[in-house]
């Protein structure tokens, strides 16, 4: 898995922590990624590393057979990741089988990750459906953001603005508890200062994500202060320097203000 991968499933695992909506019903653990992986240097045996050992546990066997009578399976899950797994074989003649397997579904995040599948087969109303969960202003921003991340995962433009919306959403309305809420916004900030090329973001999605993080500038979070500097430091503009100036004259955590001068120091030559 790519590292700029890796940086944004946890941005996705952050905002998955918030609750467990209903929408999120049959989405696997790590959505989009390619397979449940550990990091480097995790060693925990009771966690499968990929899908068709989890399936394997959950009584699936790996061949496309199994795979295929799995995506009527009664577990939502394991309908996800047979279809998931499917699509990342390539297996095209199993696109039949997905699509109609879609087509009765009714968990939420299991129609995403089909909807996935089915893209990643090249099937244009899989792509159109996928698109539709991303903007969808009746979903959860975690669900959003799931699939924002599966867009990412197909290269698809709209990806970013699925990924900055979501954000907004858990920024503007506030999710219980409040500390579960800065976790998803350091987490999605961080990514975003982290490993986005500057050369993938539009001046619209630039200043949307720099109002973001200029908004989280006072947080009562040192972390949520941190990322939020981050990522003025790198998406600010000429306007920027002053709030972030003002943070660093009200911060009183040392750390945090040497990142925040850093951070400032950054923004300005890059502004020069």
């Amino acid at each position: 898995m790519r590292p700029h991968s890796i940086v944004l499933v946890l941005a996705f695992a952050g905002v998955a922590m918030c609750q467990a909506p209903d929408d999120l019903t049959g989405l696997p653990d790590g959505a989009g990624c390619a397979g449940r992986v550990i990091p480097q240097g995790v060693d925990n045996g009771m966690i499968p590393r990929t899908n068709e050992q989890w399936l394997a546990d959950c009584g699936v066997e790996s061949t496309k057979e199994a795979l295929l009578s799995a995506l009527a399976d009664p577990r939502p899950d394991v309908r996800s990741t047979a279809a998931q797994t499917l699509a990342q074989r390539r297996q095209n003649d199993a696109l039949p089988a997905i699509a109609a397997a879609f087509s009765v579904e009714r968990a939420p995040g299991t129609r995403m990750v089909m909807a996935y599948a089915l893209a990643l087969l090249g099937d244009q109303p899989g792509l159109a459906e996928l698109r539709g969960m991303c903007k969808s202003v009746s979903a959860s921003a975690e669900f959003r953001l799931a699939a924002a991340h599966y867009l990412r995962d197909l290269k698809d433009d709209d990806w970013l603005d699925g990924f900055i919306a979501a954000l907004q959403s858990v920024q503007t309305s506030p999710l219980s508890p409040e500390p579960r809420r800065d976790n998803a916004l350091i987490a999605g900030l961080g990514g975003l200062a982290t490993v986005l090329p500057l050369d993938k973001v539009s001046g619209r999605q630039r200043g949307e994500i720099r109002a973001l993080a200029e908004g989280c500038l006072s947080s009562g979070s040192r972390n949520l202060r941190v990322a939020a500097s981050q990522a003025v430091g790198r998406f600010g503009d000429a306007a920027s320097a002053p709030k972030l100036e003002a943070a660093i004259a009200r911060e009183e955590d040392e750390k945090v203000r040497a990142q925040m001068e850093g951070d400032l120091e950054k923004l300005r030559t890059t502004q020069h």
